[in-house]
């Protein structure tokens, strides 16, 4: 079995970026409603720049899998309908997660194209994103690490 590790150092002023990284968010339970509510209150707090999600958006539900399609109503259930909070109006920049790679990619990336919220162009991508609090601008990277691993080992498994 390997094991897989991505160290991300980030050398900057603490006022200068402020957001919330949330993963393994998609299961259309009370637990992702508690969850939001909270990132709400502290986003707010915090007047959050963006949120990341890092992966695994979307597990098998009573609204099914992984979206077919970039208009899959998976999208507007268990997204729009759930971050609904003010402070949570802002860009997510998502990454595949292991369990996203159950059906079409695609949808992914093309629901960038209609929502305002929702960004992940592709399986890796990069954006310099200014400060809320005027304290400069940080350029960050988002991996898809579990496509690095199917690619290495040769494996099609998302387990």
């Amino acid at each position: 079995m390997h094991s897989w590790y991505l160290l991300l150092a980030l050398l900057v002023d603490a006022r200068a970026l402020r957001f919330l990284a949330v993963g393994d968010w998609g299961c259309d339970c009370p637990n992702q409603y508690h969850v939001a509510k909270w990132m709400g209150t502290v986003g707010a707090q915090l007047n959050i720049d963006f949120v990341t999600g890092v992966g695994d958006h979307f597990y098998d539900t009573r609204y099914g899998g992984c979206p077919n399609n970039a208009q899959s109503v998976r999208f507007e259930q268990t997204f729009d309908k759930v971050y609904t909070a003010p402070s949570l109006q802002t860009r997510w920049y998502n990454i595949l997660g292991n369990h996203d790679w159950g059906r079409n990619h695609s949808a992914y990336f093309g629901r960038t194209a209609l929502s305002p919220r929702w960004y992940q162009p592709d399986y890796y991508f990069t954006e310099t994103i200014e400060s809320k609090q005027g304290a400069g601008s940080v350029q960050l990277i988002w991996i898809d690490t579990h496509a690095i691993v199917l690619v290495s080992t040769g494996s099609h498994s998302h387990e």
